[in-house]
């Protein structure tokens, strides 16, 4: 299939359609990330999990960055944020002695290196299960 310009600038086309074509895959992951926020968010109570704050909580937020797939459903690896923490600009040592201390507040000492293990490992995700699972929750 030739590739052609959109009326809109020079961008090409997606081979197989317009770029607003969702793979039904896109669709259960996008679902599967729905049903975690949700489930973090009614764990935590709504309530912002950074110490200093007593916001109501908007915001799921990966500890362990979610392109690690390994993790990216796991409930120990989301905390609840309000939208102003959850925006807070921090450098990287900061942000990880942070995540560090709230994960072992929530899950006990070795939590986080436990996490940290678990998304160096690589595999691929089963979004049905995921959504099965979640949806128990």
């Amino acid at each position: 299939m030739k590739r052609t310009p959109l009326n809109r600038g020079n961008k090409p086309m997606k081979r197989g359609g317009p770029l607003n074509h969702r793979s039904p895959r896109k669709s259960l992951r996008d679902q599967a990330d729905k049903l975690w926020s949700q489930a973090i968010l009614a764990r935590d109570n709504h309530k912002c999990q950074k110490p200093w704050c007593n916001k109501p909580a908007t915001d799921a937020h990966h500890i362990i960055h979610r392109n690690r797939m390994t993790v990216r459903y796991d409930m120990g690896n989301g905390i609840s944020l309000c939208r102003a923490c959850h925006s807070m600009d921090w450098n990287a040592n900061q942000k990880a002695t942070l995540h560090r201390h709230i994960v072992q507040w929530l899950g006990g000492p070795d939590a986080y290196d436990e996490l940290r293990q678990r998304g160096l490992r690589v595999g691929k995700v089963d979004y049905e299960a995921v959504i099965k699972e979640l949806e128990g929750k």
